[in-house]
């Protein structure tokens, strides 16, 4: 890959900001393949930014893995392979287009109803089995499609009032899960190669800074600032890809 030194800065923005969503603003990791998108097509975006994701997912995990919530994983997982499986035959039938508004929209109403159950005072039973199928589903069809379930992920973990540590802790595994599941379709589709991971091994410094970043900011920020935070990036998100 014959990146120009416009190129390798996004890319390295790219790296660095999937650091700092991993560890510490949830919901930032779009930004990651969107800035990608500076310097590949979209789909080729989507398979470069996939390995560090990966990596991203692994230092999370031993940094911060020790407050996930298993149960909550154990509801998720299942379904949300079942999107995966979905996401990887729709992508190449649906446009870029299409679905970036879909998803847009949805995010956005998500987090419409997500305000509208804050100012109820009320959360999502951690056991309720239609909250995590619809979750699961759309994250992994989502996450297989643009790697854009993070603020979907965001809105459901907020809606069950969780803490930020098992917050973090909770999305820290979720994500090594899914990541480490689409590597065999991406793969397959011809969205990773030689060239690409070659050109993510060099990014590593980046995305280790930007994990650093994201582990400063989570233990700085206080809880409400932390939810706001993660419902702010969830909407800016959804518009940007209405746009």
């Amino acid at each position: 890959m014959g990146f120009d030194l416009a190129g390798w800065a996004a890319l390295g923005g790219a790296a660095l900001v999937a650091g700092i969503s991993k560890t510490g603003m949830p919901g930032l990791g779009m930004l990651s393949t969107l800035l990608a998108t500076l310097a590949l097509p979209a789909k080729a975006a989507t398979g470069f930014i996939l390995p560090l994701l990966s990596a991203g997912d692994l230092g999370a995990v031993i940094l911060l893995s020790r407050r996930a919530r298993w149960p909550i994983l154990r509801r998720l997982l299942p379904w949300t392979l079942l999107g995966i499986v979905a996401g990887a035959l729709a992508l190449g039938r649906v446009s870029d287009e299409a679905f970036r508004r879909i998803l847009g929209g949805l995010i956005l109403g998500l987090l419409a109803l997500d305000l509208y159950r804050k100012a109820k005072g009320f959360s999502i039973p951690p056991g309720q089995p239609a909250a995590a199928a619809a979750a699961g589903i759309l994250a992994g069809f989502c996450t297989m499609m643009a790697n854009a379930a993070g603020p979907l992920m965001a809105l459901y973990l907020l809606a069950m009032g969780l803490s930020k540590e098992d917050f973090i802790g909770t999305q820290a595994w979720f994500f090594l899960v899914v990541n480490l599941v689409k590597w065999p379709f991406s793969l397959g589709l011809g969205l990773i190669g030689p060239d690409s991971l070659l050109a993510d091994l060099c990014l590593l410094p980046a995305l280790l800074a930007g994990e650093l970043v994201g582990l400063y900011l989570f233990r700085k920020l206080p809880q409400k600032a932390f939810d706001a935070a993660a419902r702010a990036l969830a909407a800016l998100g959804g518009i940007r890809l209405l746009l």
